[in-house]
C-alpha cells in the first residue's frame, strides 16, 4: 500500500485482507511511507504460479491482430 502516511487507520487496517485475496498471489504485500521502499523487493522473483497462464495471448500494441506470414 502506498502513502500509509496518508491513508486512514480503517484503511490500513483493511488492506492486508483485501490484498491476501487477489489472484494471482502477490510476491509481497507491503506499505510504503514518504515514499520509501526497502531495496531487497527489487530483488523478488516469481513462482511458477505467477507465470501468465497464456503468454501468447500478449503481444506488443503493435503486433495485434497482425497474423503470421
Amino acid at each position: 500500500m502506498n502513502k500509509l502516511d496518508t491513508a486512514t487507520p480503517e484503511l490500513v487496517a483493511e488492506f492486508p485482507a483485501w490484498a491476501d485475496q487477489l489472484y494471482p498471489p502477490k510476491l509481497l504485500i507491503a506499505g510504503t511511507t514518504h515514499g520509501r521502499l526497502d531495496p531487497t523487493w527489487l530483488d523478488l522473483t516469481a513462482s511458477d504460479e505467477r507465470l501468465p497462464l497464456y503468454p501468447e495471448g500478449a503481444r506488443p500494441p503493435g503486433e495485434r491482430g497482425a497474423s503470421a506470414p
